[in-house]
C-alpha cells in the first residue's frame, strides 16, 4: 500500500464545503487520508463533548481548523505536491491530532 497521495485534480473549495457542512470530515476521505478523516471527527468531537460539558462552548475552533486542513491539503495536492497520508498541512491541527495519530507529520511544525 503507497503511503503517499498524489490527487492534481483535487479541489480544495468543493472539499472545505464538504468538511464544513459533512459532520465526519468526508472532504479529508475525499483528499485520500481516511486516517486523519477518523481522527479529525474524534478529536473534535471529543472537544465538543468535554467543552460542552464543562463550558458550554461547542469545539468550533478545532471544526474550522479541520475544514482550514482540508482545503490546504487539497490545495497542495492540486499543485502536484505528493503527500502522506497522515501528512497534515495546518501545524495547529497537527499538533492537536498527532496525540492519536502516531503517524502523523507536519512539514511545517
Amino acid at each position: 500500500v503507497k503511503d503517499t497521495i498524489s490527487k492534481p485534480n483535487a479541489n480544495p473549495i468543493l472539499v472545505a464545503l464538504i468538511t464544513f457542512f459533512l459532520p465526519l470530515y468526508i472532504g479529508h476521505l475525499m483528499n485520500g487520508q481516511p486516517t486523519k478523516c477518523v481522527l479529525s471527527s474524534l478529536v473534535s468531537y471529543l472537544l465538543v463533548v468535554c467543552c460542552c460539558c464543562c463550558f458550554g462552548i461547542p469545539g468550533i475552533p478545532i471544526h474550522l481548523l479541520s475544514v482550514f486542513e482540508a482545503y490546504k491539503t487539497a490545495e497542495r495536492l492540486k499543485n502536484g505536491e505528493e503527500i502522506g497520508k497522515s501528512e497534515y498541512s495546518v501545524p495547529l491541527f497537527y499538533k492537536f491530532c498527532k496525540i492519536f495519530d502516531g503517524k502523523a507529520t507536519c512539514k511545517e511544525a
